[in-house]
């Protein structure tokens, strides 16, 4: 029952989100009476009442109610005045876990000809699991489903962000929303790119893992493409970038040690011998009912007072950095006494735990009394180690017998072609635009003392003429 209600419950949360962004008015359940806070509701519910569960197409980015936002991994984008998952904690908390070697959670979102692609169910993060990968957990495996046990065979978490498309395309963003129907949706840069308008996403430009769909919050990495540079008709905002070579970060699981949760029907019979106390155990294991009830090893076990209980069972389960959940009872060693001692507390058990001095419970130095007497063997040296001659062997050398003189030649050519055809970098592509700026400066600064220069000889020449007009008046 545990699984179908893990499974009910994320469908509930995904269609009730997705008929909340499309704004359907369809008719409410017909038994139950619209709610009072229907007009009021800011979150969509899952209630039948509220929103009908249709199978709707459209999904939009729901805003979390937990606060505060960065413990539960959010953040607040101040552009967009949207809540949206902080990136940068998710992959740091999964990469800690990856490293503490824990379990993952993991929620099956799509499955691809490549393998799954699936959802952190701690940290929200999006991962894949290859088909090699699966196990025998993943040969019923279908959407919805819930596996854990999983482990994270592979991270990279390289992020690069251009905040002007112009010179390096490369740019990051969270997925707000997604029509599977038409298949496009609409990206939430990151902050930090100077990237004030959301970007367009279509099917066709999904890159990773033969993935055909996006997911809200999900975190992308794509190419960003001007609204003039690509034709993409019948457009709701035509200014709106176009995001290129969608892909996620390449975050690998394996399903090979995955499992799920125990059912409560099965965890109860065993709940008793492996969480209480001795005491319990063996009131409760009577002959043979007890090895039919619980297994061999726990049936056969002694009173035991030192065994953890349930509680702190449960609390070292879930606890991170995760831990061992064998039960290891602590060894009991024997207290050594000093005779002394032992006499004074048989005669004063009352003052026997009183501090005392140290030289009267130090233990016997044993060693004073076993003295050894073994042979006196003469000293033998040891040859000095004779260091090996080193024979020297040049390259050249090397190059010529074989025959491979012309590499080096012909590599140094193709490294020279090479550097011709390479673009131009960061510094190089400034100092061209500096120098393009200082040439159209200069041309306009010519340009106006060119028509200075003429305003000037024309106001000369006119002068020159009044001057010879009022010379022949007088």
């Amino acid at each position: 029952m545990a699984k179908c209600y893990h499974k009910r419950r994320h469908h509930l949360v995904v269609l009730s989100i997705a008929a909340f962004a499309t704004g359907f008015s369809c008719g409410l359940c017909a038994l139950l009476p619209v709610p009072l806070s229907k007009t009021i509701a800011r979150s969509p519910s899952a209630t039948s009442d509220r929103f009908p569960l249709n199978n709707s197409p459209f999904s939009i980015l729901p805003e979390p109610v937990e606060r505060p936002l960065d413990r539960y991994l959010y953040k607040r984008d101040k552009h967009y005045d949207r809540i949206v998952p902080h990136w940068e904690l998710q992959h740091r908390t999964m990469e800690q876990h990856k490293l503490y070697e824990g379990d993952f959670s993991l929620f099956i979102k799509e499955l691809t000809d490549e393998g799954a692609v699936v959802q952190d169910i701690t940290t929200g993060a999006f991962g894949f699991v290859p088909e090699a990968d699966f196990g025998t957990i993943g040969a019923d495996m279908v959407p919805g489903d819930i596996v854990h046990g999983a482990k994270c065979t592979y991270m990279d978490t390289t992020v690069i962000e251009s905040p002007d498309p112009t010179m390096l395309r490369l740019q990051t963003g969270i997925v707000y929303e997604w029509d599977e129907a038409t298949g496009e949706g609409y990206i939430l840069p990151s902050e930090g790119q100077n990237a004030f308008r959301m970007i367009r996403a279509l099917r066709r430009d999904i890159r990773w893992h033969d993935s055909r769909r996006l997911f809200p919050g999900q975190f992308v990495q794509f190419e960003t493409a001007l609204p003039d540079e690509v034709n993409v008709p019948d457009s709701n905002d035509p200014q709106a970038p176009v995001a290129l070579r969608l892909r996620g970060l390449e975050v690998r699981f394996s399903l090979q040690t995955g499992h799920e949760l125990i059912e409560e029907g099965t965890r109860a019979s065993v709940k008793p011998a492996m969480l209480e106390t001795g005491k319990d155990l063996t009131a409760t294991v009577q002959g043979q009912q007890a090895r039919e009830e619980f297994p061999v090893g726990l049936a056969m076990l002694e009173p035991r007072d030192d065994l953890p209980s349930e509680a702190s069972y449960l609390a070292q389960r879930d606890s991170l950095p995760p831990s061992s959940g064998h039960i290891v009872p602590q060894r009991q060693s024997k207290q050594r006494m000093h005779p002394v001692l032992q006499r004074f507390a048989e005669e004063t058990p009352e003052v026997a735990q009183a501090e005392s001095p140290c030289w009267l419970w130090e233990p016997q130095l044993h060693y004073l009394k076993e003295e050894r007497y073994d042979p006196i063997l003469p000293l033998k040296l040891r040859e000095p180690w004779q260091k090996t001659p080193v024979q020297r062997i040049m390259t050249h050398e090397v190059a010529i017998e074989r025959g491979d003189a012309w590499r080096e030649p012909a590599f140094r050519e193709y490294h020279r072609q090479m550097t011709k055809i390479k673009p131009r970098g960061r510094k190089q592509a400034e100092i061209y635009s500096i120098r393009l700026y200082e040439l159209a400066r200069q041309k306009k600064n010519a340009e106006i003392r060119s028509v200075k220069q003429r305003i000037a000889t024309k106001q000369k020449e006119s002068r020159g003429r009044l001057i010879d007009r009022l010379a022949t008046l007088s």
